[in-house]
């Protein structure tokens, strides 16, 4: 009895990883398991995009990406930008259902005398069998006039 109750963590450890290795099987990754259970299918990665410290008017290139967890394709047909941030190309895209495409950002920060933080958003345009969806990205960093990059 002993040696059973010693080697209790390690039995319910393998246990809870049996389970998990099925759920996974089963049910497919947590993201598709969170799309099916909240009925969010189509998610921008990451939904804050922070560019760090970055120098004053630095003009920055990144991409997010859009996750299509519909069982049907989806087609990002455009773009709300704000003044500093723009979708520079790849539009509009066809995400294929249970896949995910890269959308490119190009991020140009004003100049700023003074050390500051900066926030942008750009909203993104999904269209889902014809109905016109909006996925929000949140674009932030710290402006140091002083920064290299």
């Amino acid at each position: 009895m002993a040696a059973l109750l010693k080697s209790f963590p390690l039995w319910v450890g393998g246990f809870g990883l049996l389970f998990g290795l099925g759920v996974h099987l089963r049910l497919g990754p947590a993201c598709q398991l969170v799309a099916d259970f909240t009925g969010h299918k189509v998610w921008v990665d990451p939904m804050v995009l922070d560019v760090g410290v970055c120098g004053s008017g630095a003009r920055i290139s990144d991409s997010v990406i859009v996750r299509n967890f519909w069982d049907y394709p989806v087609e990002v047909v455009g773009s709300q930008v704000s003044c500093t941030c723009t979708v520079t190309s790849g539009l509009p895209l066809t995400i294929g259902n249970s896949k995910s495409g890269r959308i490119p950002l190009e991020i140009q920060l004003p100049a700023a005398k003074t050390p500051r933080r900066f926030e942008e958003r750009v909203i993104l345009l999904v269209s889902e069998r014809g109905a016109l969806k909006r996925l929000e990205v949140r674009i932030c960093g710290q402006i140091d006039p002083a920064s290299e990059r």
